[in-house]
């Protein structure tokens, strides 16, 4: 049991992100993703393309990005260091136990690449191709319960809320932002008034792979005559996933098709302040039509121990589907930023309408700050609270000399040091002139 439990906290605590969330990079990160009053070149298409309008730099590049993240939503090092070695007591056991969220324990992966010099903004047009790997996997926590406390005679469990998905998809994203005059259209409007922005992207997704849990019960007992009951019914819908040798097998082809829209405002309220806001994954769909599959597996019985085990208990049924749609709910982003002297602040905040394996319902807050401690080398830090990341501190700074801008970031989940639950670290290149 303690050799378990040992591989479960390993494989959580240690749960790698390579890249970044979203569509993050090393100043995103390091300003708590309080970035959105803060993009500019081809990085505003993702975050406000209203932003490309201002023109801050006639051509902008990517040359190099690479970030990655370790990270879990319960377990710190800390609790990794005291619970492995010796046998845990049971208050030990306890205090691991309540560590662990009434809604389970959730791994998030998501692994993100720009392609090099192909993500770049031109004037006020900006253009990105991008991988992205995301998922979460849910454990519930009768789970660690049984781990941790073994089971008493006649206890039922319940592994019900055992969730996963898993996208995988390509996305050409062209964008434009520019200001508009409304004093031209509108008496009431004047031209006093402060500037605004607009901005819009489209994306074109192409799906590599979709694997999603659709239904699920699992429960277990053991009885006093020594048998136990079990009964597992697992349904599962993937595309793109070939399962026809009874193994989940993955090669990169295009299995769905899509789009989403981006729209956006900005406006410099003056030289220190200035507000944005945007709408991310307008009527967005990915359609999958290849390879779509169910895959239901059932292990059902209540005469099952280890002399009775036979592989023809468990049953593997796969079959071919019509093809389905996987709607991405809108995210609202509502931004702003004030500027004293060479120093900065920002404050982002989000909500996304729906959940998803992109999206979340629970709002987020961002702040960061940056400050000039010379001409070439900004200083920037950030906190952020919500999402799916929970509470995250950041720290990062760069160099920046005439045409060449290289950053680098770092990011702390839910505490600091030995508290901390992850790390996430960034690194970037970028051309621009």
């Amino acid at each position: 049991m303690k050799k378990i439990l040992i591989i479960l906290l390993i494989s959580t605590l240690f749960t790698t992100y390579l890249f970044a969330e979203g569509l993050g990079n090393a100043k995103s990160l390091s300003l708590g993703d309080a970035y959105h009053s803060k993009a500019t070149g081809f990085h505003a298409l993702n975050w406000n393309p209203a932003r490309l309008g201002l023109v801050e730099d006639f051509y902008t590049f990517n040359i190099f990005h690479a970030d990655g993240r370790i990270s879990n939503n319960s377990l710190s090092l800390k609790t990794y260091n005291e619970t492995t070695g010796d046998s845990l007591s049971h208050s030990e056991k306890l205090d691991l136990y309540d560590l662990i969220p009434t809604s389970g324990l959730t791994l998030y992966g998501n692994s993100q690449a720009f392609v090099p010099i192909s993500s770049f903004s031109i004037r006020k047009f900006g253009f990105t191709i991008n991988n992205q790997n995301v998922g979460y996997f849910t454990l519930p926590k009768e789970l660690f319960k049984l781990l941790l406390f073994g089971n008493d005679i006649e206890e039922e469990f319940d592994f019900s809320d055992t969730d996963a998905k898993i996208l995988s998809y390509v996305e050409s994203k062209i964008g434009y932002g520019s200001r508009i005059y409304p004093e031209k259209y509108l008496s009431f409007y004047k031209d006093s008034y402060p500037p605004i922005y607009v901005g819009a992207s489209v994306g074109y997704m192409i799906g590599l792979a979709y694997a999603e849990v659709e239904d699920l019960t699992s429960k277990f007992t053991v009885h006093d005559n020594g048998y136990a009951s079990i009964d597992n019914r697992i349904s599962l819908r993937t595309a793109g996933v070939d399962t026809s040798d009874g193994e989940l097998e993955w090669e990169p082809q295009t299995a769905g098709r899509g789009f989403r829209g981006n729209f956006s405002l900005f406006s410099p309220i003056n030289e220190n302040l200035s507000v944005g806001l945007s709408f991310n994954n307008i009527f967005a769909n990915i359609h999958w039509s290849k390879i779509c599959k169910r895959i239901e597996m059932e292990l059902v019985s209540d005469t099952l121990n280890i002399g009775n085990w036979d592989d023809s208990l468990a049953v593997d049924t796969t079959y071919s589907i019509d093809g389905f749609d996987q709607n991405i709910p809108v995210e609202m982003y509502l931004s702003g930023s004030y500027k004293y002297s060479d120093f900065q602040v920002f404050l982002d905040y989000v909500q996304g309408f729906g959940n998803s394996v992109l999206t979340t319902t629970t709002p987020k807050i961002s702040l960061g700050s940056e400050y000039y401690a010379l001409d070439w080398l900004p200083l920037r830090c950030g906190v952020g609270f919500g999402g799916r990341e929970g509470t995250h501190f950041s720290f990062g700074t760069g160099f920046e000399f005439g045409r060449f801008e290289f950053n680098w970031a770092v990011r702390s989940y839910r505490g600091l040091f030995y508290g901390s639950h992850g790390l996430s670290a960034a690194t970037d290149l970028t051309l621009k002139f």
